[in-house]
């Protein structure tokens, strides 16, 4: 008797020596090719050993996700899920590669919970899991980026990473957007999402479903034009495309060894982290913190809010409150109207320039590249409809953009840009007037 236990207990020691040892192997690998699978427990780790590919349960949740996390950070910090409007209620999820180039993830009843897609099929598909945290599936021996049948990077959550695009691809369709969680338990797709507003000339917004709650603005050749901090710098560099086949905005780290992150959190904030070693913390390097000016149109229309004046909204100069006793009372929402008529036929009409502002909202705009400012001044004397112009890239100083509707959500901002405002001619004398006053009076002094 004491014997078959000893042999049991010897049996028992050298089983799982061997299972630990297939653990091990598995989670060394960056790797998933035809035949293998990657249970709930096993994970793959990225070659760099940076970031790290398995099953998890966010918070206090006893629900399981498929997700990509940082390896070497406690707590965990989730960057990506793949089922995260699909959970799984039990550890017994299987995450495989078909013969077609398709991830699939099953569960006890092999139920497909999540797939991938392709467009093509592969010779050799195998699922990598990057060192930039991009889960991708290609062939084998095909090393460039442009042929992947599939990639993680293509679907964000409410994480966007250095490399990762924000936009639309325009011959495809497909959208790269950020999505708040519903919860820290929940990681299924929540009220906020991060995008590119694609109508007039894109811009960055945050919407709450379908309304528009924040408006980061357009871009200007250097920065969005409500985020003039964003500039280049050691760390971070950003890139802007707008062409015909696609509208993107990505975030570059200059410097590898840094780990970055932006994520979208439930109250529709967009907070960006750099991991700092000797602390081992996320440091906030950048939060958009709105105020009562970034809720989209606090003013109504020709408007312009400052937080730190009292009240925080006033008319452009050219302009009155459409409803005086609204105002009186602090609620702006009407907005203003201009206090001359405008006569456009007569050409006699002027633009004032109005400085440090994050631009209206260009969803009705226009944007005309390759022209001087004194060009685009030209275009908006030409159409009666342009209420406004504007230099589209201030880095070549060339661009125009302009609008043709009432101006909407405009900040005044340190670092902000010019706007050229539509004034009538009845209006233009005086403010000529007052600027050959001033002049007169500099020189006096």
């Amino acid at each position: 008797m004491r014997e078959s236990i000893m042999k049991c207990f010897r049996f028992l020691i050298l089983y799982c020596f061997l299972f630990s040892s297939i653990r091990i192997a598995t989670t060394t690998l960056d790797t998933i090719t035809l035949g293998q699978s990657i249970r709930d427990g096993e994970t793959v780790v990225s070659a760099d050993q940076r970031f790290e590919l398995g099953f998890f349960s966010p918070g206090t949740s006893r629900s399981r996700y498929l997700g990509i996390w940082y390896k070497n950070i406690a707590p965990v910090t989730t960057v990506w899920v793949a089922n995260r409007d699909a959970p799984i209620s039990d550890p017994s999820g299987i995450l495989h590669i078909n013969s077609r180039g398709i991830l699939v993830l099953l569960n006890s009843t092999n139920n497909i919970v999540w797939s991938s897609n392709t467009s093509r099929t592969p010779l050799n598909p195998i699922a990598m899991l990057l060192g930039s945290g991009n889960l991708v599936v290609k062939d084998e021996n095909d090393n460039n980026q442009d042929n992947f049948l599939w990639q993680s990077f293509d679907h964000p959550g409410d994480t966007i990473l250095p490399g990762m695009k924000l936009g639309v691809n325009l011959v495809t369709g497909q959208e790269w957007f950020l999505s708040s969680w519903k919860s820290t338990n929940d990681p299924s797709q929540g009220d906020f999402t991060l995008r590119i507003d694609l109508h007039g000339w894109p811009q960055l917004v945050i919407k709450k479903g379908p309304e528009l709650v924040n408006r980061a603005g357009s871009w200007n050749g250097l920065h969005w034009t409500g985020a003039p901090t964003l500039k280049p710098n050691p760390a971070y560099s950003y890139n802007f495309v707008s062409n015909e086949k696609e509208v993107s905005y990505v975030v570059y780290i200059n410097d590898s060894s840094l780990l970055s992150r932006t994520v979208m959190n439930q109250s529709g904030l967009a907070h960006r982290f750099t991991w700092i070693n000797q602390s081992r913390t996320w440091a906030e390097f950048y939060v958009k913190i709105r105020d009562e000016c970034d809720d989209y149109a606090q003013c109504g229309a020709n408007a312009i809010c400052n937080i730190n004046n009292f009240p925080e909204c006033t008319c452009f100069e050219t302009f009155k409150p459409k409803s005086g006793r609204q105002w009186d009372v602090l609620n702006w929402t009407a907005g203003c109207i201009r206090k001359a008529p405008m006569d456009c036929q007569r050409g006699d009409d002027g633009f004032l320039k109005i400085e440090a502002l994050k631009l209206p909202d260009t969803s009705y705009s226009r944007a005309v590249k390759n022209i001087s400012l004194v060009e685009c001044e030209k275009l908006g004397h030409k159409n009666c409809s342009c209420t406004a112009y504007a230099t589209l890239d201030i880095i070549s100083g060339s661009g125009c953009l302009l609008w043709f509707t009432n101006l909407m959500d405009i900040k005044e901002i340190l670092g902000g840009q010019d706007l050229y405002l539509r004034i009538a001619a009845s209006e233009l004398g005086i403010f000529l007037s007052l600027i050959t006053v001033t002049r007169i009076c500099l020189i006096t002094l």
